[in-house]
C-alpha cells in the first residue's frame, strides 16, 4: 500500500499566558505543547486508530492535519504536498480531499438548515457544480442508509445515530481521500455504535477512503483499525498493529487502558492495572518519563531520564525504558 499521509515531528503549541502575565511571573511557561513531536503515516484505504484519555492531544492533532490548529514545527505530507505552513487560502483546496467528522453529531449541523442544504454545503464551499442536486443528495442519503425523505428534515428532528449518518454523508460528499473521524460513536447507544462502525467499514470498502479514527474507546479501534497509536500528554507512547498491541501491550499506559476496557472473552481479558493519580498538567510536565508518577512499574531511571520511542519489532514502537512483554 502506498502512503497517503505522512506526519513527521509535528508540534502544536498554544499560548497560555499573555505578555503581562509573563512579566509578572517570569520563569513559568507561556505556552503548552498540545502535540509534541508526533510522527506517523496512513496508507491509502487504511484505518489508523488514535487512542488516549481526554486532554491527550488527539483531537488537536486531527485539527492540525486539516488546518484548524496551528502547526509550529514539523511536516504534514498529504498526497505528495506539504501542508504545514500553508495559508488558509492555499489549504482550502486540500479540504476537498481531507474532511473531518466532529465529536458532536448534532451540534456540528446548522439548526437553521434542512439536511438537503447541509449536504449541499461542501459543493457550494468548494465551487463544485451539482448536475442534479436532488439526485446527488438522495444518493448521499442512500450511501449512509437513510431514505430520501430525510432531505427535508432539520437537525433537531434527527436522532443521534441519524445525525452521525448525516455527518458521514457530508464528509463523503466530495469523495475525499481521508476522513478524520473524531469520536465517531460518542454519545450513541451500543447497538447504534455497531451500526455506525459497520456503515463506516462498508463505505470505506466501497470507496477506498482512508480513515483516522480518534477515540478513547478501545473497542471501536479494535473493530475498525489495522494500526493504532496510544497518545499521552501530546506524545505517542506506543505505535503498532492493532492486533499486536492488543495481544502484547508494551507500555504500562497501554496496558492500563486495555485492562480498563471490558473484553467479553475471559481468555483474552487483561488483569486490571490501577493508574495512580491524575493526568499531569501540560503547563508543568513531569521530569523524566512523563508517565512515571502514575506507572506501577516505575524505577529510578524513569524519574530522571526521558525515554525515546524505540523499535521493538517491525512497525511496533514504544516510548518506555522498560517495555513490558519483552
Amino acid at each position: 500500500m502506498s502512503e497517503l499521509l505522512s506526519v513527521e515531528n509535528l508540534i502544536v503549541r498554544f499560548r497560555v499566558r499573555d505578555m503581562l502575565s509573563s512579566l509578572l511571573k517570569p520563569g513559568s511557561p507561556s505556552h503548552i505543547e498540545a502535540v509534541s513531536g508526533v510522527s506517523f503515516h496512513i496508507n491509502q484505504g487504511e484505518t489508523f486508530g488514535l487512542v488516549g484519555e481526554s486532554g491527550s492531544g488527539k483531537t488537536t492533532l486531527g485539527q492540525a492535519l486539516i488546518g484548524l490548529a496551528p502547526v509550529n514545527q514539523g511536516s504534514i505530507q498529504f498526497m505528495g504536498q506539504e501542508l504545514a505552513g500553508l495559508s488558509e487560502r492555499a489549504y482550502k483546496p486540500q479540504r476537498r480531499n481531507m474532511t473531518m467528522m466532529f465529536q458532536d453529531p448534532t451540534g456540528c449541523l446548522s439548526p437553521r438548515l434542512r439536511v438537503e442544504s447541509i449536504l449541499a454545503q461542501p459543493f457550494l464551499i468548494h465551487g463544485v457544480r451539482m448536475e442534479n442536486k436532488t439526485t446527488k443528495i438522495e444518493e448521499l442519503l442512500s450511501l449512509v442508509g437513510l431514505p430520501p425523505e430525510f432531505k427535508n428534515r432539520y437537525p433537531h428532528q434527527l436522532s443521534g445515530g441519524q445525525a452521525r449518518r448525516i455527518g458521514l454523508a457530508r464528509a463523503l460528499a466530495l469523495s475525499p481521500r481521508l476522513i478524520i473521524a473524531d469520536e465517531p460513536t460518542a454519545g450513541l447507544d451500543v447497538s447504534i455504535q455497531g451500526d455506525i462502525l459497520n456503515l463506516l467499514g462498508k463505505v470505506q470498502e466501497e470507496s477506498k477512503v482512508s480513515v483516522l479514527a480518534i477515540t478513547h474507546n478501545l473497542a471501536v479501534i479494535r473493530h475498525i483499525s489495522e494500526r493504532m497509536a496510544i497518545m499521552y500528554l501530546g506524545r505517542f507512547v506506543e505505535v503498532g498493529s492493532t492486533e499486536e498491541i492488543f495481544a502484547r501491550p508494551s507500555h504500562p499506559y497501554t496496558q492500563a487502558l486495555l485492562a480498563a476496557n471490558p473484553i467479553p472473552d475471559p481468555d483474552e481479558a487483561h488483569a486490571r492495572v490501577e493508574l495512580k493519580g491524575d493526568v499531569p498538567s501540560l503547563v508543568n510536565r513531569p521530569k523524566g518519563c512523563e508517565f512515571h508518577s502514575r506507572c506501577p512499574h516505575c524505577r529510578d531511571k524513569c524519574e530522571i531520564e526521558s525515554p525515546r520511542l524505540q523499535k521493538l519489532a517491525p512497525g511496533h514502537h514504544v516510548m518506555c525504558h522498560y517495555p513490558l512483554n519483552n
